[in-house]
């Protein structure tokens, strides 16, 4: 009876440090995606700063997503590299990728849409 009772408690252990993984792999990715909205804060005030994303505003975003996210993001603009005047709209994409720790898949790419206005004079 002792040797049943060791084999289903080391089971019991196997499913608990499985659920566990699994749960600390989403909440890793879950604050992962958090910051997708902390970057895009960051890119709105660059575009409104530069009139788009022009190189000066591009470099800074690189530069930004390199040292606080690990070079994970890249952003695309609709409405070109141009500088824009005032008060038009700037439409762009942020793309990133998101890897999910503890388990064996791809990097997942998480895609957010996002409008400002310039504010260059």
């Amino acid at each position: 009876m002792a040797m049943e009772d060791a084999a289903g408690e080391f089971t019991m252990q196997l499913i608990f440090m499985s659920i566990l993984y699994f749960l600390l792999g989403i909440v890793i990715f879950g604050a992962q995606s958090i910051q997708t909205t902390d970057f895009k804060n960051y890119v709105d005030s660059q575009l409104e700063r530069n009139g788009g994303l022009t190189a000066e505003a591009s470099t800074n975003i690189q530069t930004y997503s390199n040292k606080h996210y690990g070079g994970r993001y890249t952003v695309e603009s609709s409405s070109g590299s141009k500088r824009l005047p005032y008060g038009e709209v700037i439409d762009y994409e942020i793309t990133g990728k998101l890897k999910i720790f503890f388990m064996d898949l791809p990097d997942q790419l998480v895609k957010k849409r996002g409008s400002t206005i310039s504010l260059v004079r």
